[in-house]
């Protein structure tokens, strides 16, 4: 199966997802829009699902950011032809964005480990419904956030001013506010590279993000592989009666 992945900065990748993706031969095709100034696909032919990863653009900036549009496009083009889509940070903002839903400045940024909870309909869904605890610590870098989509599913639950962390659309359609792909390493790289904000808003996150990482990393980690892989297994079976039918 091959996989289109848009990813705005060089660190803000796969992380933790590389594992799952190796064990099931997961083939990449990588947009850098902001680091090279790639094109978005104006359609999904020769993909079989879509991942967007995170970003410094606020996700309704147009007039700086004129890519976020075809990636919102993008995103409801793969929705309909029912492959599968996973957005984490501001993918998730911009997967609510196509789906109609206000995506605004949260009251409050949330950088580091923050507690979210499973919905009752979490129980049922085909990423969330196996072993995953009822609540559990994930890492959040961001300071927008959204409203739950009309006629989606939501899936996990936050702090009362950024209350959607996780939905689903349909059921091929995934947005996740954490960033549960998040390696130790890249939250230590992403704390540099934002120290400004940090200090602002978060000054004391550096100071104990080690202790949170060895409290809170390994159950991110299991979170990660075991819901990243049950993502790429819901893309392989969208895609083989596709590939049945040429």
């Amino acid at each position: 199966m091959r996989i289109l992945v848009i990813q705005h900065h060089s660190n803000s990748g796969m992380g933790h997802l590389l594992q799952p993706a190796a064990e099931r031969g997961v083939e990449w095709s990588y947009v850098f829009p902001l680091e090279r100034g790639d094109s978005i696909p104006s359609s999904p032919g020769g993909y079989d699902g879509l991942a967007i990863f995170g970003g410094t653009p606020h996700a309704n900036d147009d007039a700086t950011y004129p890519h976020l549009k075809d990636i919102a496009a993008l995103v409801g083009a793969f929705h309909r032809d029912e492959k599968p889509v996973l957005g984490i940070c501001l993918g998730s903002q911009l997967v609510a964005r196509a789906f109609g839903a206000r995506v605004y400045k949260a009251p409050q940024s949330e950088i580091g480990f923050y507690p979210v909870r499973l919905s009752a309909a979490a129980k049922h869904d085909v990423l969330l419904g196996d072993g995953v605890p009822n609540q559990l610590h994930l890492i959040e870098f961001h300071y927008d956030t959204f409203d739950l989509p009309s006629g989606a599913t939501l899936l996990m639950t936050g702090a009362d001013y950024a209350p959607v962390q996780a939905f689903r659309m349909g059921a091929t359609t995934y947005a996740f506010q954490p960033h549960f792909e998040a390696t130790p390493t890249q939250v230590q790289e992403w704390l540099v590279g934002s120290r400004l904000w940090v200090e602002a808003e978060h000054p004391r996150v550096p100071a104990r993000i080690g202790d949170e990482l060895a409290r809170h990393g390994p159950g991110a980690q299991e979170f990660a592989q075991r819901v990243g892989g049950a993502w790429f297994d819901l893309v392989a079976a969208r895609s083989h009666p596709r590939k049945g039918r040429q």
